[in-house]
């Protein structure tokens, strides 16, 4: 059964105001932390790429809602186009917001594989997988008193 127009015009309505208010604020807390973060200093941008990724979980999570508030089977044509729109005006905002933040995350991304160097040597084998006793792998089983012994 289709919703009513003017019971969809209430919900739309309430869900932009609700939005609109916390997203007003929110977006003034994480440009400002966009601003105040040296992109230099990793613990900050971790910390910011952190908000982004809360924040980012809000805008996903207000679309969900709002889906689950006016499920589509329940709307009329136009109103399925309206709701559709709204939705995409939301992501288009959330996208806005992500191209503000892709410096700081590249930036994390850089330092992390600089920090932690990649995960294969360079004859593509684990590294940790390598003895801790390179001695005792290599001497007879007898001379062995570790506890790796294959006997």
């Amino acid at each position: 059964m289709a919703m009513d127009h003017v019971t969809f015009c209430k919900l739309l309505t309430q869900s932009k105001e609700t939005f609109n208010s916390m997203q007003f604020e929110g977006d003034a807390i994480l440009l400002d932390e966009i601003n105040q973060t040296n992109i230099e200093n990793t613990n900050e941008v971790k910390e910011l790429i952190q908000l982004w990724e809360a924040y980012e979980l809000f805008y996903n999570s207000h679309i969900e809602l709002v889906q689950e508030i006016l499920p589509m089977e329940n709307l009329t044509p136009p109103q399925s186009r309206e709701l559709d729109a709204y939705c995409n005006e939301v992501m288009d905002q959330c996208a806005t917001l992500r191209e503000r933040m892709q410096p700081f995350i590249n930036r994390f991304l850089e330092n992390y594989e600089t920090t932690f160097g990649p995960i294969f040597n360079s004859d593509n084998s684990y590294h940790f997988f390598q003895p801790h006793n390179f001695n005792a792998f290599n001497s007879p089983v007898e001379n062995n008193t570790s506890q790796n012994s294959f006997n």
